[in-house]
């Protein structure tokens, strides 16, 4: 599959103008390799972009250089902890977009918070197999709650055709409106697209 095909979910999201916005999957589903192309798609479209880095994985540094192409405008922070990350990106980097693998501890969430009330916006990923264990697990409660993110795609397996997942709310960080309300307890009703 091609990085355009893979990158197109991440496309329809942003011509959509929604903002934040997750992947989520199951294990070995490409979350991560959506994660890389998205950086280098927004980096490529004039996006002043920060990846955070934690375990080295998203760059594949080998002495010194990334071993992926991000394009012009993207910034790495390679081996930084995530919260720590997000904080030192937004004090001294102005990133439009902060990308990220995996969030999951409260430090986090309450980082990406403050970044969202600082403008910035966010793509991340999380381990969740389908929509409904998405809405039950706990990790995925204070993204859901934030009003933060205006969607998740959701990335059933390997080469399948992302779901774009809309949450409502009446305004998101991009300026865009909904006619559909998520609920912070985990229900609600959401505008599904398939990609």
């Amino acid at each position: 599959r091609s990085t355009l095909d893979r990158s197109s979910a991440a496309s329809d999201v942003y011509k959509r103008q929604i903002g934040s916005f997750f992947y989520f999957g199951p294990p070995g589903c490409g979350k991560t390799t959506y994660l890389r192309d998205t950086a280098r798609l927004l980096s490529l479209r004039g996006y002043r972009c920060v990846l955070v880095d934690e375990r080295g994985e998203l760059g594949d540094f080998c002495e010194g250089a990334a071993g992926f192409d991000f394009g012009p405008g993207c910034d790495i922070l390679s081996g930084c902890p995530k919260a720590a990350g997000i904080e030192m990106a937004i004090r001294s980097l102005n990133p439009q977009v902060i990308l990220f693998d995996e969030i999951g501890g409260p430090q986090e969430a309450q980082a990406v918070s403050a970044g969202f009330c600082s403008g910035v916006q966010f793509v991340t990923t999380l381990h969740a197999g389908s929509p409904e264990e998405l809405a039950v697990r706990p990790s995925a409660a204070p993204l859901l709650s934030s009003g933060a993110f205006g969607a998740a795609v959701f990335l059933p397996e390997v080469f399948a055709k992302p779901e774009i997942f809309v949450f409502g709310g009446e305004r998101n960080a991009a300026g865009g409106g909904s006619d559909f309300v998520y609920n912070s307890d985990g229900g609600g009703v959401y505008e599904k697209h398939v990609s």
